[in-house]
């Protein structure tokens, strides 16, 4: 099944996006998408009712690990803050980014 996809539904479009067209975009882009609704029609056609639903072509497998404390990388507050230009009351001190 294609689906004409007129001038006017393309000046819609680009309306939408608020993109200023030419005739001549108008005209070109409403033949890609007439193309591109030709292709996904003829993409409609093929039998799937045979093939499961997938998330992950690759067969890749997200790998987790266990989320332990490793002691040796616990900082005091006073080590994390040794070599900070700037502390004040236990805090980093850095500049302002905002104004007031």
């Amino acid at each position: 099944m294609v689906t004409t996809f007129t001038d006017l539904d393309v000046e819609r479009a680009a309306i939408l996006a608020r993109l200023i067209l030419t005739a001549d975009e108008l005209s070109r882009y409403q033949s890609q998408i007439h193309a591109i609704l030709d292709f996904i029609s003829k993409l409609q056609m093929i039998p799937l009712d045979d093939v499961e639903p997938t998330t992950q072509v690759a067969g890749l497998l997200n790998v987790y690990r266990d989320d332990t404390i490793d002691e040796s990388r616990i900082l005091s507050q006073e080590d994390a803050l040794k070599n900070t230009p700037a502390s004040h009351k236990g805090y980093f001190k850095v500049p302002a980014i905002l104004d007031k």
